[in-house]
């Protein structure tokens, strides 16, 4: 199995899916249960006179067992019997043969009579399937819109809906649930975040949460880590010309002496060849595009969203894009060719929240910014005392999804807005959840998924069903 996995990751075409580290341990460990069992109660069955060890019986047990799962007979008869009776002692055939019969009646009749009971009787009651919340309400973040890459979805939990995605072994709640918030609501969409991780067989996360959730998971018994600050501003009582900002107005007079001026410009008439080239040059000079909870350039997924694009003489030099909901903007990607005159991306930034004051819109993210980028980060950690071993090394972790995040030009661009600034924090279960999930979260940005229709991307989870399971995540089919 490990040289196919390794050797032929594709099988007539199809990617093979394997299943993740948790379930093919709990599926050993339940086979080992269940086949000892097995053996066991043959043993206890075994005549008076055959004076045989446990240890000798097992192996030959086993392989009996194997063969007769190889011949595919119902519960193996003629293949168990035969291959059994080769490997034990002659002098003892017929009593072994009664031992195997009473062994069939206590193993599969038994069990099989109480099984179709229970399976005729049906579960004791229906549990619902979490459901995709099909738009942007007013209780959605704007960050929302990473859904549309196509890893992420919003699921309802609680009653309130969470941008979530799985990884391999982990699923990852992103952001806060987009609803109400207090404790009893938080701790009901906590719990169903570890009861859907274990349906799905993997472990539960949460990244970028704010400060009121990640308490509430401590208390839940999460290890908490402070990994980030968002930075937010409302632009209906922004005010450029604050002292606050001028070092913000110097940069935007330099992009104006430029020449370099800003427009909105809606995804059906934007320029994309160009930005095309724009992207492509800046990912080589990155290190490729990001995903999952990092946008990144693609046609289909920039229509959703409010595009700037940065003019040079006619020529598109830089754009940035911004998540819309009702009531919140946030930035998502930002491009721009080598070279781009100084000051360029704050005007950027402040065309969209001229215009984000002018739509009424109460606030503005600026996304994240990395613990690493921040003044003194990794000094103390988030309860002010000195940062765990296995803290630092998720900052580590998270710190090389994007070495550029982590420089404190970042910070310093962020800053100029004279924003407020927002705890951000990474919630698993225990000190080795913490690292686990940092290394999850480090594959998925660096190495994200492509960006496919709906249906495509979710092919494997469409079937026919009579009722729908428990761990279903229903997608939206628009």
């Amino acid at each position: 199995l490990a040289a196919l996995c390794l050797y032929a990751p594709r099988l007539g075409g199809r990617p093979v899916r394997w299943p993740n580290g948790f379930t093919l341990a709990r599926l050993g460990g339940l086979c080992a249960i269940g086949t000892i069992a097995a053996a066991l109660a043959f043993y206890s069955l075994l005549p008076d006179g055959a004076d045989l060890p446990f240890s000798t019986l097992l192996p030959a047990f086993l392989l009996a067992l194997g063969a007769g799962l190889a011949l595919g007979t119902p519960g193996g008869m003629g293949a168990f019997e035969l291959t059994l009776l080769a490997q034990l002692p002659a002098s003892h055939e017929p009593e072994l043969l009664a031992a195997i019969l009473a062994w069939r009646i206590v193993y599969y009749v038994l069990p099989a009579l109480l099984g179709a009971g229970l399976a005729v009787a049906g579960p004791a009651r229906h549990i619902a399937p979490p459901r995709l919340a099909p738009h942007l309400t007013t209780d959605c973040r704007a960050e929302a819109g990473l859904c549309h890459q196509g890893n992420l979805a919003l699921a309802s939990v609680g009653g309130q809906a969470w941008l979530m995605g799985g990884t391999g072994h982990t699923l990852i709640a992103l952001l806060d649930p987009m609803g109400r918030q207090g404790r009893a609501a938080r701790d009901t969409c906590l719990r169903g975040l570890r009861r859907l991780a274990k349906d799905q067989g993997r472990m539960p996360a949460a990244y970028k949460i704010g400060a009121g959730l990640a308490a509430r998971a401590r208390r839940q018994g999460f290890a908490v880590r402070r990994v980030g600050w968002e930075a937010w501003l409302c632009p209906l009582d922004y005010r450029l010309g604050s002292s606050s900002r001028s070092g913000l107005r110097r940069k935007l007079r330099r992009a104006e002496a430029a020449g370099v001026t800003v427009t909105p410009c809606p995804a059906e008439v934007a320029p994309w060849a160009a930005l095309d080239q724009i992207a492509q040059a800046w990912a080589r000079a990155h290190g490729g595009e990001r995903g999952f909870s990092m946008g990144r350039h693609h046609r289909a997924y920039l229509a959703h969203q409010a595009l700037y694009i940065a003019w040079q003489a006619e020529r598109p030099i830089a754009y940035a894009s911004f998540h819309r909901a009702p009531g919140e903007w946030a930035l998502d990607v930002m491009r721009h060719v080598d070279g781009v005159p100084d000051g360029t991306m704050y005007s950027l930034v402040q065309a969209a929240i001229d215009d984000a004051a002018r739509a009424g819109i109460s606030r503005l993210s600026l996304a994240a910014v990395p613990e690493a980028a921040m003044p003194g980060a990794g000094a103390r950690g988030a309860d002010g005392a000195q940062p765990a071993r296995h803290a630092a090394l998720t900052l580590r972790l998270l710190t090389a999804l994007a070495p550029e995040t982590a420089a404190s030009g970042l910070y310093r661009f962020k800053a100029s807005f004279a924003p407020r600034w927002h705890a951000l924090y990474l919630a698993a279960p225990g000190r080795a959840g913490l690292v686990l999930a940092g290394l999850a979260l480090w594959r998925a940005i660096a190495r994200p998924t492509p960006i496919m229709p709906q249906i495509d991307r979710n092919h494997a989870e469409y079937g026919f069903a009579s009722a729908p399971a428990s761990w279903h995540i229903e997608k939206d089919s628009d």
